[in-house]
């Protein structure tokens, strides 16, 4: 991991950045404590000034901020080839404290391309108000994004969601491209409830470590919690059957829930401090 000086305003503006060297060696990424939470939108507008790491092999930046509840990441990639399995796979994110030798719970985010009824559906599950006029712009593509996001163990097993009452944000994630550039944002809840219980602490050093690719099922899974737009965003229960609404919408893709895909895996990690309110 290398530590670029340049902010993400810079990255997207330019072609080629190039590593200070005086800073080539630092090991630890430095978050920055989130006075309020970022949009989660793939836009990246809110993180501008942020000074951003650099991961070589991924040809990649990415920084952190964390607030006393969450974790949240931004990442961007250049080089679209690594990218072709996350919408098979997604991406998984993991995260323990460094010196565990253990792997930690993470989150699992997965984009899907449904059509435009589909995604009609989903947005009136929502609660949105949709005029004829909106769906008949919403039919003006044939496809629209949707954004998945689970909770997962070390093995990448499903875990059930936050419960609605208790407080926790779900994972969340949202990306945008632009040619070439593809950037991420992601929201990790920490502390009880969520990925590391008690691990908001300031000053406490995470491992991250990023995966996706690989051999194996495809990840579509009814613990899911979905949003789309990417402002918008599950939450509880739906009705009497106690099924989430990314439960609701993902029985309607069982038949290709679990087809077997096999892709190039691709894994990088980095080590972040956490910050703590100034």
């Amino acid at each position: 991991m290398t530590k670029r000086v340049a902010t993400f305003a810079a990255v997207v503006g330019a072609a080629v950045l190039v590593a200070t060297p005086a800073l080539a060696q630092s090991r630890v990424a430095g978050s920055v404590w989130a006075a309020s939470p970022p949009a989660v939108d793939g836009s990246g507008s809110e993180w501008a000034s942020d000074y951003l790491y650099y991961e070589s092999t991924m040809d990649a930046d990415y920084a952190f901020r964390n607030d006393g509840r969450n974790l949240y990441i931004l990442a961007v990639f250049r080089n679209p080839k690594v990218l072709e399995p996350i919408e098979d796979t997604g991406l998984t994110i993991y995260a323990a404290p460094s010196d565990s030798p253990e792997r930690g719970n993470g989150a699992r985010f997965i984009r899907k391309m449904v059509k435009a009824e589909a995604f009609i559906r989903i947005l009136e599950n929502q609660g949105t108000p949709l005029t004829e006029a909106d769906k008949e712009d919403l039919r003006a593509e044939t496809r629209h994004p949707v954004f998945l996001a689970a909770l997962v163990d070390g093995r990448g097993k499903t875990l059930d969601p936050p419960a609605p009452d208790s407080g926790v944000l779900p994972p969340a994630f949202s990306e945008t491209r632009d040619g070439n550039l593809a950037t991420f944002e992601f929201r990790i809840p920490l502390g009880p409830g969520g990925v590391i219980p008690g691990g908001t602490d300031p000053g406490l050093v995470l491992r991250i470590e990023f995966e996706w690719g690989g051999s194996g099922e495809n990840v579509l899974s009814a613990k899911s919690t979905w949003q789309s737009p990417a402002t918008r965003m599950s939450g509880g229960l739906i009705t009497g059957s106690g099924e989430t609404r990314a439960q609701e919408f993902l029985s309607a893709f069982d038949s290709m829930s679990r087809p077997t895909i096999s892709a190039r895996k691709y894994a990088f990690s980095a080590e972040v401090r956490l910050a703590g309110k100034d």
